[in-house]
């Protein structure tokens, strides 16, 4: 049986850090607390640690429990302790000439610079590749991650900014070596999606400029390029069926604070 998040005041705590630290404590979420929306009086017997007299104080928020960033984190976490493959995943949309234009790329945690949950989200794609023209010229794309071990659903609607060359050097490296060596193929050779005779031919050039004096895998080539995604919106779905209908809701972020809506699923 699941409850909203909540406990005693403790003496001479404000109420606004009541909300924050029973929020932090119970379901281990950011809290951004909003006005008062209710105050209520309920019988309660005397505690140490709890305000004196026969009563306690409910406080809630028109704010949100949860940053979403934070929930889409540890989920995230918790399908990758299942083996969840998707765990390190998006889909990313774009749009080119009112076509939609979609793909799998991996999705990384840059720690630096940190955002107000301790890291932001980013990927990493060739800047020859068409999707570097579509980001340009979509409007807002969108990114949709799938995690089939927890039944759960996140669309996120983004922001996209370009990853500084500084952050590309650091976190570069850590990528496959065949996506470094396909990197630099795509600087000296062909850029991604060109056309090409067969994979043999692929291959054997992929193989010369990987021993070009120009490529190197510590340093990524000038084509190299990310974006972090600032998602302005982030639509949750679980869709577990033991416990009908499913569970949706809209986190959309106004003026710096996230305010969730339930959507009908």
């Amino acid at each position: 049986r699941w409850v909203l998040p909540g406990g005693g005041q403790d003496a001479g705590e404000p109420l606004t850090d009541t909300v924050r630290r029973e929020c932090e404590e119970e379901p281990g979420g950011a809290v951004q607390v909003g006005a008062l929306c209710l105050v209520r009086e309920v019988g309660h017997r005397r505690g140490s640690n709890s305000l004196p007299g026969r009563h306690a104080v409910t406080q809630t928020s028109d704010a949100p429990a949860i940053d979403p960033l934070q929930l889409l984190r540890r989920d995230r976490a918790l399908a990758r302790e299942r083996g969840d493959a998707m765990a390190a995943l998006c889909v990313f949309a774009t749009a080119a000439h009112d076509i939609a234009n979609v793909r799998t790329l991996v999705l990384r945690d840059i720690d630096e610079p940190a955002g107000p949950v301790g890291g932001r989200l980013a990927v990493f794609f060739s800047g020859t590749s068409p999707k570097a023209t579509q980001l340009r010229a979509t409007g807002q794309p969108q990114a949709l991650v799938y995690l089939p071990s927890l039944g759960l659903q996140y669309r996120l609607w983004l922001r996209p900014e370009a990853v500084a060359r500084a952050l590309l050097e650091k976190y570069w490296p850590l990528r496959p070596v065949a996506a470094r060596q396909l990197d630099w193929y795509y600087n000296l050779g062909t850029p991604q999606s060109g056309a090409i005779a067969n994979r043999t031919v692929l291959r054997a050039a992929i193989a010369a400029a990987a021993i070009d004096p120009r490529a190197s895998l510590t340093v990524p080539p000038q084509g190299a390029a990310g974006c972090f995604l600032n998602p302005d919106r982030i639509e949750r779905l679980s869709l577990d069926d033991t416990d009908p209908p499913h569970d949706r809701c809209l986190y959309e972020l106004v003026g710096g604070d996230w305010r969730a809506s339930v959507l009908v699923p």
